[in-house]
């Protein structure tokens, strides 16, 4: 599909309304997306006179971090608005994986945008990073809810993420930015083969198209069928719970015991969404704790931060 400003403005307009004057943030990294991201939010607040902060992170992975953060600062002189650098503590770096880096980036970004009344936040996630987040995931055995991939809008801290290019490819990203003389920055962690997702992004570069689309397919049957499975799932958790407040939440036992495996798993990873909805509970974890529940003496057990505990036909689930 290609990216055209006049299109893009018209389809974010249509999927939110705004309230006048808005107060928005984008996170800029440099590269291809959150750049053309950049020029085109820049063209929409134009039109709605939104108060746009370019928020940059500098996670402190690569000892040049300083000299790109400069380079993105020279390349946004141009859009004159406030930006605003967010500096990982040292002590939140502690394994130096993709996903620590992620988990900081998102808790810098949202905390900025709740200390300062900023409802939404923009981010340059595209169709490929989809794709690499769906393939990525079915590798490592997720089931339904993570499988779904990178949503266009979801709340966390109650900050809104928006990912508007979200339909759009790398390459017409690229496009866009050659069309409209857009400068950008590689970022070198892209090509660095230690991380998962440059490997998958390589292999799905050098697959055959014919399998690309199966993928493609493959992904677009889950999208499509979320919605049943997100209510099936509701109904059944409807059916078995007893209470339900913020920090407990109570289910029949012998409900509870007599789902299916699978069906039980997804259950205990949505309760624990419940308590927190910023976190995830690894499925092995969930396993043991219901392997645990099979034995007729169980009584209690500790589930990363939730307490559960069997007391006659109820199993309580309370946060910590």
């Amino acid at each position: 599909m290609k990216l055209k400003k006049s299109n893009f403005i018209k389809d974010l307009n249509n999927s939110l309304i705004f309230e006048k004057n808005p107060s928005i943030a984008i996170a800029v990294s440099g590269g291809p997306d959150s750049m053309a991201l950049l020029f085109l939010i820049f063209e929409w607040a134009k039109s709605t006179f939104a108060d746009l902060t370019i928020l940059i992170v500098n996670h402190k992975l690569r000892i040049n971090i300083i000299f790109e953060i400069n380079k993105i600062i020279k390349l946004l002189k141009i859009y004159n608005h406030k930006i605003k650098i967010l500096n990982v503590h040292n002590s939140n770096i502690k394994k130096k994986s993709m996903k620590e880096a992620r988990d900081n980036r998102y808790e810098l970004l949202t905390n900025y945008c709740k200390k300062n009344n900023i409802l939404y936040l923009f981010i340059g996630h595209h169709q490929d990073d989809n794709l690499e987040t769906f393939l990525i995931r079915k590798i490592s055995g997720s089931d339904f809810d993570g499988l779904y991939g990178i949503k266009e809008k979801s709340l966390r801290d109650n900050t809104l993420l928006i990912r508007p290019l979200l339909k759009y490819k790398k390459k017409d990203i690229y496009n866009y930015n050659i069309r409209n003389n857009i400068d950008f920055i590689e970022d070198p962690s892209n090509k660095d083969f230690k991380y998962t997702r440059p490997v998958i992004r390589q292999i799905l570069n050098q697959m055959e198209s014919k399998f690309v689309k199966l993928i493609i397919a493959d992904h677009k049957k889950i999208v499509n069928n979320f919605n049943n499975y997100s209510n099936m799932v509701n109904k059944i958790l409807f059916d078995i719970a007893v209470v339900t407040k913020q920090n407990l939440i109570i289910v029949n036992y012998n409900k509870f015991i007599n789902l299916d495996q699978i069906l039980a798993e997804i259950i205990v990873k949505k309760i624990y969404f419940f308590f927190y909805k910023n976190d995830f509970v690894r499925l092995k974890k969930v396993q043991i704790f219901l392997n645990s529940l099979k034995n007729q003496n169980f009584r209690m057990f500790n589930l990363k931060r939730i307490i559960i505990s069997k007391n006659n036909n109820s199993l309580c689930f309370s946060r910590k």
